[in-house]
């Protein structure tokens, strides 16, 4: 769970049934411009854990290719010295697949492209829902009631950011 200061859902918990409609409007445009700031958090989180993803199969991938020429060119007299490259070459990728497992980036990488699409449903629905014409006083409240359950449900689950 994390920590958001100060909640959403706290304070659109806070507004009542005998708020304006404007007052309401107001509070509804406020919470999703701090959703758009906290979906674009997970965006950006996202694409640097996927750069990191990418730079380390390809360093991987770089170093096995590497272990698997060393260990053929041994096979010819020429040098030992391949047998050691890829021997260093093998461990290197090793490493960098413990790595990348010891810090479940692809788990991380899943929760941050979770959270991003359900931010974005909520902000795209919401805004839907604004869009239709005459709406009344429980129109919106209905909307604030929707934002504040699926606000709630995605902080249980949300990612620290």
């Amino acid at each position: 769970m994390s920590y958001h200061s100060p909640s959403v859902v706290t304070r659109l918990m806070k507004i009542n049934k005998h708020s304006t409609i404007d007052q309401k409007k107001i509070l509804i445009n406020k919470t999703i411009h701090e959703l758009i700031t906290r979906r674009d958090k997970h965006k950006k989180i996202l694409i640097k854990l996927k750069r990191i993803n990418n730079i380390s199969k390809v360093f991987t991938n770089v170093m096995n290719t590497v272990s698997i020429t060393g260990i053929v060119l041994t096979l010819s007299p020429v040098s030992p010295v391949f047998l050691i490259v890829s021997l260093c070459s093998s461990s290197l990728a090793a490493l960098t697949n413990a790595c990348t497992s010891a810090y479940k980036l692809i788990d991380k990488i899943e929760d941050h492209n979770r959270t991003y699409l359900q931010y974005s449903d909520i902000i795209r629905d919401v805004n839907l829902k604004i869009k239709k014409n005459h709406l009344n006083s429980e129109g919106y409240d209905d909307i604030i009631e929707d934002l504040n359950t699926c606000i709630s449900l995605i902080e249980d689950a949300e990612s620290i950011i």
